[in-house]
C-alpha cells in the first residue's frame, strides 16, 4: 500500500455499529440504571434499555456490557453466611 502511495493508518471498521454503551453517556445511563434497578433480571434491564434508548439489545448483550464494560458483579456481599464460612 506504502508502494501505491495510500496511508498506513488503520482504516474504519466495516463492522457492525454498538447498540450498547456507544458513547459515554449510554455507559453512565446504564451504571445508574443498574444501581437504581440492581435486583432487576437481566430480561428486565434489556426491556428497560429498549424503552429509555430505543435499541432492542438481547439477554447475552446487556449481560456482556455490563460484565466487562462496566466491571458490574451481581455476587452477593462479603458479609453473607458463605462467605463467613470457615473450613
Amino acid at each position: 500500500m506504502r508502494r501505491e502511495g495510500k496511508g498506513l493508518s488503520p482504516g474504519v471498521s466495516t463492522g457492525r455499529k454498538r447498540r450498547i454503551l456507544a458513547t459515554p453517556e449510554e455507559k453512565k445511563a446504564l451504571w445508574k440504571q443498574l444501581e437504581e434497578n440492581d435486583d432487576a433480571t437481566l430480561e428486565h434491564h434489556c426491556q428497560m434499555w429498549e424503552e429509555k434508548c430505543g435499541a432492542k439489545v438481547s439477554i447475552a448483550t446487556i449481560s456482556r456490557a455490563i460484565k466487562h464494560k462496566l466491571g458490574w458483579s451481581f455476587k452477593k456481599d462479603a458479609g453473607c453466611h458463605r462467605a463467613r464460612r470457615t473450613s
